[in-house]
């Protein structure tokens, strides 16, 4: 998960907050930034770790999803969006 989490710090800003929240599970908080614009920050990261995996001969999935908040939706909310955009 190393090389992942170094991937994904890479690829953000200097706002962006990412954070380890399991062994192989990672975060990423991006203040003021839109679904779409985040979008574009996984896809810069998932081209970035697919790379980093063309090395490596080990069983990885990635998975990567975005959920923004707004007037109507909390940082509660998005979270559940994406826990529910990543089980599907």
């Amino acid at each position: 998960a190393g090389p992942i989490g170094y991937t994904l710090r890479r690829e953000a800003r200097d706002t962006d907050r990412i954070a380890r929240v399991a062994p192989n599970r990672f975060h990423v908080l991006m203040p003021e930034t839109s679904e779409r614009d985040a979008k574009g920050y996984i896809e810069r990261a998932r081209r970035a770790c697919e790379v980093w995996f063309a090395g490596v001969s080990l069983p990885v999935e990635l998975r990567i999803e975005a959920a923004s908040t707004g007037r109507d939706r909390t940082l509660t909310d998005a979270l559940a969006v994406v826990e529910e955009r990543l089980s599907a």
